[in-house]
């Protein structure tokens, strides 16, 4: 009898535990269907606005005005007045479109991180070096300024307390009218940091200076009718 009793008991607390089971399966969430249309991220739509003298933008002012950042800017041939650019865009030149600082000051001043500037003609700074009258000043980090032609420029392109720079394939040419002492300098950096400058084509300015500037990169450049390249 005490063999039996034991053997029930057993039985007894295996079909509690079974029951236990039962009930956790049944209120436990059941797995997605594998009919469901997983969720995905919307793809990303970066925002292209274009400048032409027809519009729809006819200034490239306007157009950065709107932009949002990381946008896109696509300027048509024109001539287009001195520029800031503070937002993080992409600024593409169709047809070599010039941008005319009307010989006073910096043409274009890129004071925001991540701009790129390609494509442009770049051109008629002012004439005071005490003032860094220059082509493009580069300010804001990683901005890259690429395939540009700069003329009639006081300084060309001035990379001033700015990161990760590249200045790539562009063609400077200073002010003709000084003496090449009087001209000013086709690339300058100042305290600048990780800047490559690869494959320009520069000709009738003062020099190439670097100041102050930590792991500067240099190669495939051409300098001619200089004082001194570097």
């Amino acid at each position: 009898m005490s063999a039996r009793r034991g053997v029930l008991s057993l039985m007894a607390v295996v079909m509690a535990l079974a029951a236990v089971g039962n009930r956790a399966a049944q209120a436990a969430p059941s797995p997605a269907s594998s009919t469901e249309t997983p969720l995905t991220s919307a793809p990303l739509i970066t925002e292209h606005l274009i400048v032409s003298p027809a519009g729809p933008y006819t200034t490239v002012a306007a157009a950065l005005a709107a932009a949002q950042p990381g946008a896109t800017i696509e300027v048509h041939g024109g001539v287009y007045p001195a520029l800031v650019v503070d937002k993080p865009v992409t600024l593409i030149g169709v047809e070599w479109p010039v941008l005319d600082g009307g010989g006073r000051g910096t043409v274009v001043q890129i004071t925001a991180a991540d701009v790129t500037l390609r494509g442009f003609v770049v051109r008629n700074s002012g004439d005071e070096p005490d003032r860094d009258h220059s082509g493009v000043i580069v300010a804001g980090d990683r901005a890259l300024v690429e395939g540009n032609r700069l003329e009639e420029v006081l300084f060309g392109i001035f990379v001033s307390q700015a990161a990760d720079a590249v200045l790539r394939g562009n063609e400077i040419a200073g002010k003709l009218k000084y003496e090449e002492a009087r001209r000013g300098d086709a690339i300058r950096l100042w305290y600048a940091r990780h800047t490559l400058i690869e494959n320009n084509s520069i000709h009738d300015v003062r020099d190439l200076v670097i100041w102050y500037s930590q792991q500067t990169t240099l190669r495939g450049n051409r300098v001619e009718r200089a004082r001194y390249a570097i």
